[in-house]
């Protein structure tokens, strides 16, 4: 008797089973919205996990897919809601407090960008990958490149960098002993054009502000740094401007302020503006006037003047990492070929 209970309870159990499975892969998609202060222009668009396929897009901070209204609200601080279907969640990096959703926001005074990674409604349309003909909607290209911002911090912070201090200096100022006795002078020179690029290097400036319970929190000076960033380069070579408008350092200073709601992480991070050139090294020999160059090239990235290009931002969520943090940025939104 207890064996066929048993055994007719085994269909029972094997559907609860499957039952489980899948309320374990209800799918997850991110919700992105970048909004241009300057216009007041926004849009939205919804991905998978990975970010490599599109499900919908639009030109506004709200999008229908099927029956299904996604819709944005948020101040300028990237703070607010986010409704997908019947369900209200709050923009945040906690999914207690936000009702189930993760989310970063990176925001200054001229854009705002939010990422939620999000569970779909089960009772929400299918979920299909739009063909490329349909997503080449006027604002898509700019939000995928402004996209980029959120994955900044990915990079490692010190690749393909080697130390300045291993840079040996120009070749200003040789003696005349030592043009005698024929030793060498390192010497620089572009490689073409230079085939110059514009690329930042990112630093967190603060440190991580915690809301906790406060309404509203903010950092600012007092939580801050400021930090010097030096040229750059992928192997030791003699600094050299290239023709470029370029210095050797540039420094951050820490005016700036970024603000929060309860429970948020929030700090201030800086962009400096590069540009990068590609570059020989070799050396001079004064004796003789010759001139021999190594045959690899080297990548220098030497600040622009008055950090043109560049500025502080505000990250709130879990990115806000460490004080002094500092990645490359060689990709994505800003990122061009040509000088500052």
């Amino acid at each position: 008797m207890l064996l066929a209970l048993l055994a007719g309870g085994l269909p029972l159990i094997a559907a609860m089973a499957t039952n489980t499975l899948h309320q374990r892969a209800a799918p997850r998609v991110v919700v992105s919205l970048f909004v241009d202060k300057a216009t007041k222009g926004s849009s939205v668009m919804v991905t998978d996990e990975s970010k490599t396929k599109i499900y919908g897009h639009s030109c506004a901070s709200a999008l229908a897919l099927g029956s299904l209204n996604i819709a944005y609200d948020v101040d300028q601080y990237g703070s607010g809601t986010l409704r997908i279907g019947s369900a209200v969640y709050t923009v945040h990096s906690d999914p207690a407090l936000s009702g189930g959703i993760e989310c970063g926001i990176i925001y200054d005074d001229s854009e705002t960008h939010v990422n939620c990674v999000a569970p779909w409604p089960a009772a929400g349309p299918e979920l299909v990958e739009l063909p490329t003909s349909a997503t080449r909607q006027p604002c898509l290209d700019d939000h995928l490149s402004r996209r980029a911002a959120f994955e900044l911090d990915e990079v490692a912070a010190d690749a393909p960098f080697t130390s300045r201090d291993v840079h040996p200096e120009s070749p200003a100022g040789q003696s005349g002993k030592r043009q005698v006795t024929c030793m060498p002078v390192p010497v620089t020179r572009l490689v073409g054009n230079g085939n110059p690029h514009q690329n930042f290097q990112h630093t967190q400036l603060s440190e991580n502000m915690e809301c906790k319970a406060a309404s509203q929190c903010v950092v600012g000076y007092m939580q801050s740094k400021s930090f010097t960033i030096g040229w750059q380069a992928s192997a030791a070579v003699a600094w050299f401007a290239g023709g470029f408008a370029v210095q050797e350092s540039w420094t951050t200073g820490n005016t700036y302020e970024c603000y929060g709601t309860k429970g948020q992480k929030v700090c201030i991070k800086y962009r400096t503006a590069m540009t990068a050139y590609t570059v020989n090294s070799g050396s001079y020999w004064a004796c003789n006037g010759a001139t021999t160059w190594n045959p690899a090239n080297i990548i220098i990235w030497s600040p622009n003047r008055n950090n043109k290009g560049g500025g502080y931002y505000c990250e709130v969520g879990a990115k806000c990492i460490e004080q002094g943090q500092r990645w490359l940025q060689t990709e994505g939104h800003g990122v061009r070929a040509g000088g500052p």
